[in-house]
C-alpha cells in the first residue's frame, strides 16, 4: 500500500515473469552516520569484490565506484536484477553518491527503484533519480481505500483524520489492539 509495499509487490511481480535476481538496499536512521553503509550492503548483495586499499584520492573512489558497477553489470548478464533501494533519505552520503553514480550508468538488464519519503528530495541519489529516472509520487490514501484496508472494524474517515491517509500508518492503526 505504500513505497515499500509497492516495491514489494514490483519484486513479486517481476518473480512470477522474468525471474531476476532482486538486491535490496535498505537506508537505516542508525546507520545515517556510517560512511558506506548501505554500499556495503549492496556489495554483499551483489557478491563484489573491491580494489583492495582505502579510498585516498577521487581516482580511488572512481575506482570503488566502477568495480561495482562491473559486478552488477557481470550479475544482469546472467539474469537481469531488480534493485531495490527504500528508505532512500536515510542512506548515508557516501553510499548515496555512489548509488547515484549507478543510476547514471546502469548496466543494461537492471531495474532500479528507488523509494524515498515524500518532502526528502535533497540527497545525492535523488538528484541522480530526477536526472535519468522517472519519479512516481504516491498519494496518500482517500477514505474509499481506506476502508477497503480497514473493513468494518474501523471507522475509515476517523483513520484518515488520525494517520492522514499515509499507508504506513494506516497499516499500524488498523493492526493495534483496539
Amino acid at each position: 500500500i505504500g513505497k515499500t509495499a509497492l516495491a514489494e509487490a514490483l519484486a513479486e511481480e517481476l518473480a512470477d515473469t522474468a525471474a531476476p535476481r532482486v538486491v535490496r538496499v535498505t537506508g537505516r536512521a542508525a546507520e545515517a552516520s556510517l560512511a558506506y553503509a548501505a554500499a556495503t550492503d549492496l556489495v554483499r548483495g551483489i557478491g563484489a569484490s573491491l580494489p583492495e586499499g582505502t579510498i585516498r584520492t577521487p581516482g580511488d573512489l572512481q575506482r570503488v565506484h566502477e568495480a561495482v558497477r562491473a559486478a552488477l553489470e557481470r550479475l544482469a548478464a546472467e539474469a537481469p536484477v531488480l534493485l531495490i533501494v527504500d528508505v532512500a533519505e536515510q542512506i548515508d552520503r557516501p553510499s548515496a553518491v555512489l548509488l547515484g553514480y549507478l543510476a547514471h550508468r546502469l548496466p543494461e538488464g537492471i531495474l532500479m527503484l528507488v523509494c524515498w519519503r515524500p518532502g526528502t528530495t535533497g540527497g545525492a541519489l535523488q538528484h541522480a533519480v530526477r536526472d535519468v529516472g522517472e519519479i512516481l509520487t504516491l498519494a496518500p490514501l482517500d477514505a474509499p481505500h481506506i476502508a477497503e484496508l480497514v473493513g468494518e472494524s474501523l471507522d475509515a474517515e476517523d483513520v484518515l483524520r488520525r494517520t492522514r491517509g499515509i499507508p504506513l500508518l494506516v497499516h499500524e492503526l488498523a493492526a493495534a489492539p483496539t
